[in-house]
C-alpha cells in the first residue's frame, strides 16, 4: 500500500496521529488494537507503525502488543469488535477490506518493525491434532459448494466456485474453519512435516495464513514442497489455487510461494530441479518478481523461464485447467 492508502487504512480502523517516518518507510500512530492488548488501554506515546512498501505485503508492528500483516490486523480487530462492539461501531471495516482486498493481498506474518526477515530461522513444525481440529472440507456443504461448483456458479455471498474435482480436494487434504467462514489449505515441508495453513474466505476475497502458538513458516516453505522430490522441471505459482489448477491439468511438480516474492531460503530449494517454469500472476507484483526469480536463476546457473499469461487471464487458476496444462507443455518443450 502506498502511503494514501495506509493513511486511510488506519483511520479506518480507528488509528490516531499517523506521521510519516523520517526513512519514509513507516507510517506511524497509536495503535489500533490498544484497548485489548495494552495494559492501560490507551496508547498515549504511539508505539505501533505500518510498512510502507507498493512491491512487498504491508506488515505493522506494535512494540507493545503485535505484529504481522496489514490484514491480519484487522481481522484480529474484527474479532473483537464481534466480542465488544460497544467500543468498535466508529471503526470503517468496509473500507478497510476495500483498500486491502481489492488486491487479493497475502496475510502472511512478516518481520517485526525495524528488523529484517531471518531467512535461516528453522522451520517449526505444527502438530497434526491442531490440523485435525478442522473438518474435512468435503463433509461440509458450504465448502463443498464453493470448492466442487463450476466458476459460473455463485455461492450465496456472491463468490464464485472453484471448479475442483473432489479427489484433488482429498489429495490436498483441505479442511474447513468454521469460526473464519475459510477453506483451509495445509502445507508441508519436503519431508512432510507440517508447517503451516494458507486460509480462503467463502464470504469474501480474502486470504489468511494461519499461525499456531505464533509460529509461522511461510518464509521458508513452499506450498505443495513435497512435489520438489519429483524428477523434472519445477512449476512455479503464486497461491495455492493456482497450484491446484496445475495439478488438475496433471502437471505435480508445482509449488505455490504464497507471496509474489520469495525469500533467498525458498529460491535455493529450487536448485534442485532440472529447471524452474515461472507463472506469475498477470498483474504489477507478478511483473516484479519474474525479475527476482531471474536474478536469482542467472546468479546460480540455473535454467530458467517464464510462462506469461495472455491479457484476461490474472493467475494460473483462473485459466481452463486443460488451456494451462498445454500451455505449460509448450513452455517446457
Amino acid at each position: 500500500m502506498n502511503l494514501e492508502q495506509s493513511t486511510a487504512f488506519l483511520k479506518a480502523l480507528g488509528a490516531q496521529g499517523s506521521q510519516l517516518k523520517s526513512d519514509g518507510k513507516w507510517l506511524r500512530c497509536s495503535c489500533p488494537l490498544a484497548r485489548w492488548t495494552h495494559k492501560n488501554h490507551k496508547d498515549s506515546n504511539p508505539s505501533f507503525a505500518l510498512s510502507l512498501d507498493e512491491t512487498e505485503q504491508p506488515y505493522f508492528n506494535c512494540f507493545s502488543c503485535l505484529s504481522g500483516s496489514a490484514a491480519t490486523l484487522l481481522q484480529t480487530l474484527e474479532l473483537y469488535a464481534s466480542q465488544t462492539p460497544e467500543y468498535t461501531a466508529h471503526l470503517d471495516f468496509k473500507t478497510a477490506h476495500e483498500i486491502i482486498d481489492g488486491a487479493e493481498l497475502v496475510l502472511a506474518t512478516l518481520p517485526g518493525y525495524g528488523e529484517k526477515p531471518n531467512e535461516h530461522k528453522p522451520v517449526i513444525a505444527w502438530p497434526q491434532a491442531w490440523l485435525d481440529s478442522f473438518f474435512h472440507a468435503d463433509k461440509v456443504e458450504l465448502a463443498r459448494e464453493y470448492l466442487y461448483s463450476s466458476k459460473d456458479h455463485v455461492n450465496m455471498f456472491g463468490q464464485k466456485g472453484r471448479d475442483f474435482p473432489p479427489e484433488l480436494i482429498t489429495r490436498f487434504d483441505v479442511r474447513y474453519d468454521h469460526s473464519r467462514a475459510m477453506v483451509v489449505f495445509p502445507y508441508r515441508t519436503a519431508d512432510g512435516v507440517l508447517a503451516g495453513m494458507r486460509g480462503r474466505s467463502i464470504t469474501e476475497k480474502r486470504h489468511f495464513d494461519y499461525t499456531w502458538e505464533t509460529v509461522n513458516n511461510a518464509h521458508s516453505v513452499w506450498f505443495n514442497e513435497q512435489a520438489l522430490n519429483l524428477p523434472g522441471w519445477v512449476i512455479v505459482c503464486e497461491g495455492q489455487m493456482d497450484v491446484m489448477r496445475v495439478v488438475q491439468g496433471g502437471h505435480a511438480k508445482v509449488v505455490g510461494n504464497l507471496t509474489a516474492k520469495p525469500t533467498d531460503i525458498k529460491l535455493g530449494k529450487l536448485l534442485h530441479a532440472w529447471g524452474t517454469l515461472l507463472i506469475p500472476d498477470n498483474d504489477a507484483a507478478g511483473e516484479i518478481s519474474v525479475a527476482r526469480y531471474r536474478e536469482f536463476h542467472k546468479k546460480h546457473n540455473q535454467p530458467f523461464r517464464v510462462l506469461n499469461l495472455p491479457a484476461g487471464i490474472k493467475d494460473a487458476d483462473d485459466g481452463h485447467y486443460q488451456w494451462l496444462a498445454d500451455r505449460i507443455d509448450e513452455s517446457l518443450n
